[in-house]
């Protein structure tokens, strides 16, 4: 065997070897981006959208649960604050539901993987209230990965376009 990895052999073997490996690295490094973008949004599709859509005040404890504690909120006015997660959903809840708020429905999302731990979602929802009326609503999400796990760390309301 070792006669037959000598001389020019040995380097053709070598150069397949190198194009082989170069390759694979290719195709796993594919797969490694692919994994974060897939992971990210099916948490916020599964985990954190389809709480909205179903009596989301009785699943207030569930929700808070997908945001850091602090909550960076970008107000539409240039003001930015960071809020306690509690105060930040139960107190503005509250009031949706006093106007007859009912529950939001994710229609569209686009997400952008910044890097393994950190991702953002442009969302559209359908707001639905009480007397069947219905209305949209846009919001931009940062969330940072935390020991394993997606957390909210940031909200900015946003325009809805045609383009979301």
């Amino acid at each position: 065997m070792s006669a037959a990895l000598t001389g020019g052999d040995r380097t053709s073997l070598s150069k397949e070897w190198l194009a082989v490996m170069a390759l694979a690295a290719m195709l796993l490094a594919d797969g490694i981006r692919a994994e974060p973008l897939k992971d990210a949004e099916q948490w916020y599709r599964t985990s954190y959208a389809v709480l909205w859509s179903d009596s989301p005040a009785d699943h207030i404890d569930a929700i808070l649960r997908h945001y850091a504690p602090h909550i960076v909120t970008h107000a539409e006015t240039g003001e930015v604050r960071s809020d306690g997660r509690d105060g930040w959903l139960r107190e503005p809840m509250a009031e949706w539901l006093a106007d007859g708020w009912q529950s939001a429905e994710l229609i569209h999302l686009d997400t952008t993987i910044i890097n393994e731990s950190t991702a953002t979602f442009l969302a559209r929802w359908r707001d639905v209230y009480v007397d069947g009326m219905t209305e949209e609503s846009c919001g931009w999400y940062l969330a940072d990965r935390f020991d394993e796990q997606w957390m909210i760390t940031a909200y900015a309301d946003s325009v809805c376009d045609d383009a979301l």
